[in-house]
Order: structure tokens, then C-alpha cells, then sequence
């Protein structure tokens, strides 16, 4: 069974997913997010129905999802593969960068790339091959997965950027968010070592290790916390503009 597209409601707290299953027959379920601590995950909350086609499973959906059928009366269907064209939405472009990171480290697996495609489905994402990427059945191959996955960013028309220039934006991500204020300066730093560490770039870090002993490059002295968030927001900054050495 695998999914094929997904609706979520204004408030982006419930979804109704439409499945496919090994029999070829269609249906839905409905989720809720649910914000409490020990879950923070989408639950079941309705499903069923055996439909002969993913038309006649969001009809059902309709006739059973008080919102679905208020808010969905008509259906987004999928863009024809010389037209999908549109941007990503945030949740697609981090399950993206996740998966070009792994690959960059050269620590992907083979059911991460169906993980990540089933995963786009359910974000809205929705090409041919997509589909059949999220579709296949383990026990994987590695050229039968690297052949859909290259396939599908053929139909979205996406280019593979190199690992040196993957490695550098996830770099300048953690930096924007350290000058953004998004994360702390501090924290920020200790993010950026785990990923120079994880990159084995120890060699050309700059002064990110000294920051994160709360060390001046120049002299090894501990530095006091408002002149080391400082260095570090200037660290970030020199990073956004000229990225790392390497």
C-alpha cells in the first residue's frame, strides 16, 4: 500500500490521505496532528472504503470528512510531467535537503529514497515516477532506486546540485539562522561543529571549534558570553557572504 495524494485542511492540523493498495483497489484515511509533548504525530481518526479508482476514494472521503467535503469539493490532479513547475513548499524542501545530505555524506540507503518519496506525496508533491518510487517493494535495488529517483527530478525538472555545493548551503543554512536569531548564537555554533565533525572538515572550520569551547582564536581565553555570541554572529555573517574555505 502506499499513498498517492494527500489534502490537508486550512489549519493544517487534519489530512485525508488517498491509498493505493498491492490489489490495485483505492482508499482514504483521515489524520490529526496531534501537538501533545509525548506525540507530536499525525493519528488515525477515520478510514476505510474499497474504491476502483482514486476519483471514487475522494468522492467517498467527501461523503464521509465533514471538512473535506466543505473545503474540497474540487481536487488538485497531478501536473503533467512537462509542467510541474512549482516550488517547493517548506516541508518538501527540508525532506529534500535531508535526503541530498545523506547522499552528500554518502550515507543513503536505498529505502530512503522511497522514504522521501512517499513523504512527497503526502506533501502534494506528485510526478509519474514519483509514484512509482514510493511504490516499490523491498527487498530494494540500488539501480532500480537511483534510476526512479533520477528519473523523478528529470520530471521536475531539477538538476542534482554537487556534495561540495549541498555541504556549503547546509553550512549557510545554520549560519542564517544564527544571524536571523532564530537559534542562539551558542546553539548555533554547537549545530555548525556536528556538522563540520559529521563532514570531516576539522582542517578548514575556521574558529567555529574555539567558539564552541567559548575560546578567542588568538589567545585561548575564555571568552565572556555577550563577546561570544558576538564573534559568533560575526563568524555566521562571514560564512553567509563568503561561505567555508575549503
Amino acid at each position: 500500500m502506499h499513498a498517492v495524494r494527500a489534502f490537508e485542511n486550512a489549519a493544517g492540523n487534519r489530512r485525508v490521505i488517498i491509498f493505493q493498495r498491492s490489489d490495485s483497489t483505492y482508499g482514504f484515511a483521515e489524520e490529526v496532528w496531534s501537538d501533545e509533548p509525548h506525540e507530536r504525530c499525525w493519528l488515525p481518526r477515520e478510514a476505510g472504503s474499497i474504491c476502483d479508482s482514486e476519483a471514487t476514494a475522494i468522492r467517498e472521503a467527501q461523503g464521509r470528512v465533514d471538512w473535506f467535503r466543505d473545503h474540497c469539493i474540487t481536487y488538485p490532479v497531478a501536473a503533467p510531467v512537462d509542467d510541474v513547475s512549482n516550488p517547493l513548499n517548506q516541508s518538501q524542501q527540508k525532506q529534500l535537503d535531508n535526503l541530498l545530505w545523506k547522499r552528500a555524506l554518502g550515507r543513503v540507503v536505498t529505502g530512503d529514497y522511497v522514504d522521501w518519496a512517499n513523504q512527497g506525496l503526502l506533501c502534494g508533491l506528485d510526478t509519474p515516477h514519483l509514484r512509482i518510487l514510493a511504490g516499490l517493494s523491498p527487498p530494494y535495488a540500488w539501480w532500480e532506486v537511483e534510476h526512479y529517483f533520477a528519473r523523478t527530478l528529470e520530471d521536475l525538472g531539477w538538476t542534482l546540485p554537487q556534495p561540495e555545493e549541498i555541504r556549503q548551503n547546509r553550512l549557510r543554512e545554520i549560519a542564517r539562522k544564527i544571524v536571523d536569531g532564530v537559534v542562539s548564537p551558542v546553539e548555533g555554533c554547537r549545530e555548525l561543529c556536528a556538522v563540520l565533525r559529521e563532514w570531516d572538515y576539522a582542517e578548514v572550520s575556521g574558529d567555529w571549534f574555539w567558539f564552541e569551547d567559548k575560546q578567542d582564536p588568538r589567545t585561548g581565553a575564555r571568552l565572556p558570553l555577550p563577546r561570544l555570541e558576538a564573534a559568533i554572529r560575526q563568524e555566521a555573517e562571514a560564512l553567509l557572504n563568503d561561505g567555508l574555505n575549503t
